[in-house]
């Protein structure tokens, strides 16, 4: 985990519920996003302002150094079975590949106006960039980065996640605040679930039947039917919150 309150990553053992050990990450660049690394290997961490992603190994907890991005990185995904990290970079419009075990980016692809965020298909073969400027979501080769697909969705994208167990995707909008399941084969949106703002994040629970979504400016939790939809809870909580982590998720 991240501290971006105190500029450190945290190891904590899940299973007792204590702290494990603490690393420093550079001063004053809060913690903007932390992915796991494929196998358990560490953690990589994105800090505001700073153009570069930091990667701490495990089970040592120390710092191999940063990878420069040449902007400051956003979301990022992690791929098990290419050994890769993929990155945003909205303010060049890019998709950056990284090599955690190389140390050093290996490919970059220029995507569409706004990039804001990314999700891997179950069998890593699949990448979805939802982008907020030209509002498509674009399907990539994992592997090649060519486009698959451009589907049109609308104005402000915020998330986009794939369904797990179907050929379908999620997509996260403000105008309206609303989910979006969309049908990959055709392209077209088969339903449609209001929220009380624009998600933040989505994530599926474990047990398949709910989509979850952050609702920072609600400050609520939102859980929809993954099927229809339709509102199954709607949880205040204390702050904004603006990611969710299912278990077995550690690499997005």
């Amino acid at each position: 985990a991240g501290d971006a309150g105190l500029d450190e990553a945290v190891l904590s053992d899940r299973a007792r519920g204590e702290e494990r050990d603490r690393r420093g990450l550079q001063a004053g660049g809060r913690i903007h996003w932390a992915v796991g690394l494929p196998g358990g290997r560490g953690l990589a961490v994105a800090q505001s302002g700073r153009r570069a992603i930091e990667i701490i190994e495990h089970p040592g907890f120390l710092s191999l150094g940063a990878i420069g991005t040449g902007r400051p990185p956003e979301r990022m995904v992690a791929s098990a079975r290419l050994n890769r990290l993929y990155a945003l970079i909205p303010e060049s419009d890019e998709l950056l590949v990284l090599a955690p075990s190389e140390m050093q980016v290996v490919a970059r692809s220029s995507l569409e106006d706004q990039p804001v965020d990314l999700d891997l298909d179950r069998r890593e073969e699949r990448l979805a960039v939802a982008c907020a400027g030209s509002g498509r979501v674009l399907v990539l080769d994992a592997a090649s980065l060519e486009i698959l697909q451009s589907i049109q969705v609308g104005p402000r994208l915020r998330a986009v996640i794939f369904d797990d167990r179907s050929e379908r995707l999620f997509v996260a909008t403000d105008l309206p605040p609303s989910v979006q399941a969309i049908e990959l084969g055709t392209g077209q949106v088969t339903s449609i679930g209001r929220l009380p703002s624009g998600a933040a994040d989505l994530e599926l629970d474990p047990d398949g039947r709910l989509i979850w979504a952050a609702c920072p400016d609600a400050s609520r939790l939102v859980a929809l039917d993954r099927f229809s939809l339709r509102l199954q809870a709607s949880i205040e909580v204390p702050a904004r919150p603006d990611r969710l982590l299912a278990p077995g998720r550690a690499t997005r």
